[in-house]
């Protein structure tokens, strides 16, 4: 897939987290068998727990006798939340420049709104600018931006 056609979500989230080196957020749950449902969550291993143990001595053959304690992890939603989208670029611009332009898309007057996003290497006056990227929403051209300026190849 190319970093120009990855959509906003969960998928490009994870990988543009993972290229900065961001730890994910553990979101802990009273999982069933195969982890597609959840039954509690809570901030902390010892919380969900407690819950499933405490819900067990009541009521022993519960629904909940065949859960278990895990977690998923997830990372901001840098592509669809412009606060978590700043949050990139701060962590790119002690090594690039980055500039934000919005506008209309290929600069028509009666084109599509848009936003453009370059990054560059700082001291070399726009001569090596490394991502240039027109997407429809300020995160998403932000994120693909930062995937391409960071090598990362989907």
């Amino acid at each position: 897939m190319n970093i120009d056609e990855m959509q906003a979500g969960r998928e490009m989230d994870e990988v543009l987290g993972k290229a900065l080196g961001v730890e994910p957020k553990k979101d802990w749950n009273v999982l069933n068998t195969d982890e597609t449902a959840t039954a509690f969550c809570g901030e902390s291993r010892r919380e969900v727990e407690n819950f499933l143990t405490e819900h067990l001595k009541r009521n022993p053959d519960s629904w909940l006798k065949d859960y278990h304690v895990g977690y998923w992890e997830f990372y901001k939603k840098y592509s669809t939340d412009i606060a978590a989208a700043w949050e990139v670029v701060n962590k790119l611009q002690p090594d690039y420049f980055v500039n934000v332009i919005n506008g209309r898309m290929e600069g028509e007057k009666d084109g599509v709104l848009g936003v453009d996003v370059e990054i560059g290497r700082y001291g070399t006056f726009g001569e090596d600018i490394v991502s240039d990227v027109c997407a429809e929403t300020a995160p998403l051209a932000i994120c693909r931006a930062a995937l391409k300026a960071l090598g990362v190849e989907a």
